[in-house]
């Protein structure tokens, strides 16, 4: 079974943050941070249906003029989810621009503003002359921003000297079934499957049913098809950490926030020789990227997001941050 996830980082290390996520059978795609995405095609970035924006320094938002000019004629909506201040200042990008001729389009931006315990959503509709309507407050509850029935995604609201959001996204428990084996016992597909997937969520059969096979020749009970016909795959899990300062306080956060994602994208800014730049920089050295991956137990560690001044010399910040780990990959 492939995962729900295929994401990867669209710029060098030392560029822009921007990480695309492909969704296997769908037709839409999220994006991480909003910086250059001069390197998607048109065709993937008009596939995406929401974007999670850590914070709104320029390098990770000022792609949001190149998504605002190709959605204008896009009918689905889009969503966007950022920390403090992520309405104003989409509505400030806005207001850079004159509409008195785009009440005839479809566009409908949903901006969702993460606080400590709400989450504040405007809508920017293009019938409305783009003008910021409210609509709708909800509880931000278990640092959930968004879940359907194949994911949850949630945020930790982070330092940067300005509030910063960490995002985490859990593909949920994928079940299928063995098509080969239902084929031997000859059983006749039915709503029965979907009893059975949810006996299985639900830790085990409430109440027992019996199946017989298409020539009646043999009944099998739950219990048995339980055990012998679902494929069950862990979800996939991702983590995302960016401009942080590090702290014991932030560390502890971070590791009852996420544990064990597959993949940890996590910023690298600094040497620790460096530590006290990156102290007032409000970045992580390589060695605490090291520490935060340690902490939350990441089967995979991708870094990115490095100063420029170590262009032609990333080799120590690559030593840093894998140091004893045991799964490597790097900036891809």
């Amino acid at each position: 079974m492939k995962s729900l996830f295929k994401s990867q980082l669209i710029n060098e290390p030392y560029n822009d943050p921007c990480i695309y996520i492909q969704l296997f059978g769908r037709k839409e795609s999220f994006l991480i941070d909003l910086g250059d995405i001069s390197r998607l095609p048109t065709k993937k970035i008009l596939k995406i249906s929401r974007i999670f924006v850590s914070h709104t320094h320029m390098d990770h938002f000022f792609g949001f003029d190149t998504v605002l000019r190709l959605f204008l004629s896009k009918t689905e909506p889009l969503h966007i989810y950022g920390p403090k201040n992520i309405i104003k200042n989409v509505k400030g990008k806005l207001d850079g621009y004159t509409w008195n001729l785009i009440k005839e389009y479809p566009l409908n931006i949903y901006v969702h503003e993460i606080r400590k315990d709400k989450i504040y959503t405007a809508l920017f509709s293009a019938a409305n002359g783009l003008k910021k309507q409210s609509a709708g407050v909800r509880d931000f509850f278990n640092n959930i921003i968004y879940e359907d029935e194949e994911m949850t995604v949630k945020a930790l609201i982070l330092n940067h000297k300005v509030p910063v959001l960490s995002f985490f996204f859990e593909e949920k428990i994928r079940i299928n079934v063995r098509k080969d084996l239902l084929k031997q016992l000859n059983l006749e597909p039915g709503p029965w499957l979907s009893t059975l997937k949810k006996m299985y969520l639900e830790n085990g059969p409430k109440e027992h049913f019996e199946i017989y096979s298409k020539d009646n020749k043999n009944c099998f009970s739950s219990q048995y098809l339980l055990d012998k016909l679902l494929l069950i795959k862990e979800g996939e899990k991702i983590l995302y950490i960016t401009d942080i300062k590090y702290s014991k306080k932030d560390l502890s956060l971070i590791s009852n926030f996420a544990q064990e994602p597959d993949i940890l994208y996590c910023e690298a800014f600094f040497l620790s020789e460096d530590i006290d730049r990156a102290k007032d920089r409000y970045h992580l050295t390589a060695s605490q990227t090291n520490i935060i991956a340690k902490a939350v137990k990441a089967k995979k560690l991708i870094i990115f997001h490095f100063s420029p001044r170590y262009k032609g010399n990333f080799k120590k910040i690559y030593d840093e941050a894998y140091s004893g780990l045991s799964k490597k990959i790097g900036a891809e």
